[in-house]
């Protein structure tokens, strides 16, 4: 016959002794890596070189200077009507010609 196991003993909840569990560990700060800075021409900011090449570059607008396009005043033309089943039109009406030369 095998050995009968020992029976489990429940520990009541009230008698357990409390621990307050320990304080989390302090998260290792990454160190950045170092990259070659440049400066922009137009704002002088410094920046990482793929920063400045992939989005500071798009945004950043040069400052204006005193050129100013001069502005043309619209003239407004006769109006002019764009119809787009022109070449239908012709078609079907040269579609119909022939049936009624044909059917005569």
């Amino acid at each position: 016959m095998p050995a009968p196991k020992p029976k489990r003993i429940r520990k009541k909840p009230g008698t357990k002794e409390e621990t307050p569990p320990p304080p989390p560990e302090p998260e290792p700060i990454p160190e950045q890596k170092k990259g070659k800075l440049i400066t922009c021409t137009n704002c002088g900011k410094e920046l990482l070189e793929k920063t400045f090449k992939y989005y500071h570059q798009l945004k950043c607008k040069p400052k204006e200077t005193s050129h100013q396009h001069p502005v043309l005043p619209f003239i407004k033309s006769d109006s002019i009507t764009v119809d787009f089943g022109f070449q239908r039109r012709q078609q079907k009406q040269e579609r119909f010609t022939n049936l009624i030369a044909n059917a005569f």
